[in-house]
């Protein structure tokens, strides 16, 4: 696949202000420079347009930028284009502007659209902390590092050292050197531990079996002045300590602890030393899955149930009847 002649670069600044600013570097790779040109491209939010660049148009959410001294794109040069908006503007990629190309005058004195590619950006994933990789436009471009080490527009931030690879991103965590492997788990338990030590020997690889306390590689522990659903994961080189009030806050630990896990050949689990500490932003957490026009097999929404608890999710809808079907004897 040949390389894309336009690339559109996006970096997103965070203003003391209360706005997010975005860079919009415009790139050209072509054999041709490019004047009297503007970007274009979809966002359904209202932007203000920054130092040297003018908003040309914004219908709906199709938006028209240009440079105010009407520079030329030069072959293998770049301009970059600024607008702000509210904090939450962008959020996730999907949140990212979409639909890119380059409008610009040709040779014949007719509009002609070029189609862009989106490039580099430093959009953080909400769940890791990691700069997600652009895959659109057909190219796939390695991340920018990001513009700021203050900026943290909720997801638009930089990486941090201490995030880990857990959806969703645990409220508090901080890495620690080394890692615990086990070929098999002792745990002393609890009787508000007990769901989860049972779900967890369940998706493990390995044997979990009950121990005492001074013999066990996995303690849950009570702690009554953690919140609902609260928990707190310690990893260490020796073992493994949960703690929390009740157990809901036990089987989001796990979850977490399942997500940390690696397989280290067929036997044996690694996880990196880690302290979390987490407790949900919202306590309502669900899924709707609709049966009455949709039939599943019950082996779905088994499945559907399991990837619900790996990901903290605690309210299933099911939806079974409605006009168009009855999944339930009348």
């Amino acid at each position: 696949m040949t390389d894309p002649v336009l690339v559109v670069d996006f970096e997103l600044q965070r203003e003391e202000e209360g706005e997010l600013i975005v860079c919009a570097t415009v790139h050209n790779h072509g054999a041709r420079d490019i004047g009297n040109w503007s970007l274009k491209f979809d966002l359904p939010k209202s932007i203000r347009p920054r130092d040297g660049t003018v908003l040309r148009a914004q219908v709906g959410s199709h938006v028209t930028l240009a440079p105010t001294d009407e520079r030329v794109l030069t072959t293998r040069g770049c301009v970059q284009l600024k607008f702000s908006g509210n904090l939450s503007m962008i959020q996730r990629l999907s949140d990212l502007p979409g639909g890119l190309y380059v409008s610009c005058v040709g040779e014949d004195d007719t509009l002609v659209h070029l189609p862009a590619a989106l490039g580099n950006h430093n959009l953080e994933s909400i769940a890791s902390g990691r700069v997600l990789p652009s895959t659109y436009g057909g190219v796939t471009v390695a991340p920018a590092p990001a513009a700021s080490p203050n900026a943290e527009v909720g997801s638009a931030a930089v990486t941090s050292p201490d995030s880990v690879g857990i959806v969703p991103r645990p409220s508090r965590t901080q890495r620690r050197d080394g890692s615990f492997h086990a070929m098999r788990l002792n745990y002393h338990g609890c009787v508000q531990s007990v769901s989860a030590s049972t779900w967890l020997g369940c998706m493990l690889p390995v044997e979990l079996s009950r121990s005492e306390r001074d013999r066990a590689t996995l303690v849950f522990v009570v702690e009554p002045e953690l919140t609902d659903e609260a928990y707190r994961l310690q990893v260490e080189t020796d073992g493994i300590t949960i703690a929390a009030a009740d157990s809901a806050g036990f089987f989001n630990a796990v979850t977490s602890l399942l997500q940390l896990s690696d397989l280290d050949g067929s036997t044996e689990v690694r996880w990196p030393c880690v302290l979390i500490e987490d407790w949900p932003r919202f306590h309502f957490r669900g899924l709707m899955l609709d049966c009455a026009r949709h039939f599943h097999e019950k082996e779905t929404i088994l499945r559907t149930l399991d990837l619900m608890a790996q990901y903290r999710l605690n309210r299933f809808h099911w939806h079974l009847t409605d006009d168009e079907g009855w999944r339930v004897e009348i």
